[in-house]
């Protein structure tokens, strides 16, 4: 009888664990999905040349969480390839999406304060602040 009892000690020291990184893997892995919001419109529309994304930042805004400790890869695979990319010290980037058209759109229109949407990624590529800057 003592020999079970040390088995299923065993077992559990190594289940409870187990379990619980399985579960923390597939929290941290369920997809990006912003409700009322058009990914493949966002990525057809790059540096917001087409003007598309203008009527499209309002459902990220509204729904930054959604973004908070996914991986940029996971961010990248929703929104497109970024407009920009800042990479700086200690593996930190930033990762930029025009929202009002860029410098290098063809006749673009003039607007005298440019929006963009702003990813920062710590250094194990989460999503750590999502924000929108006029420029």
């Amino acid at each position: 009888m003592s020999s079970c009892g040390k088995i299923t000690g065993i077992s559990l020291k190594v289940l409870v664990p187990t379990a619980l990184a399985l579960l923390t893997f597939y929290s941290c892995s369920s997809p990006v999905k912003v409700e009322g919001f058009d990914p493949e419109g966002w990525k057809a529309d790059t540096n917001a040349c087409l003007m598309k994304r203008t009527n499209l930042i309002d459902p990220l805004l509204k729904n930054k969480a959604a973004f908070i400790n996914k991986k940029d890869d996971q961010l990248m695979k929703y929104l497109g390839k970024p407009d920009r990319t800042l990479f700086f010290s200690r593996g930190k980037k930033t990762l930029i999406y025009q929202v009002d058209p860029g410098k290098g759109c063809e006749n673009r229109v003039l607007i005298k304060n440019t929006r963009s949407i702003r990813f920062d990624v710590d250094a194990l590529g989460r999503v750590d602040l999502v924000y929108q800057i006029s420029q």
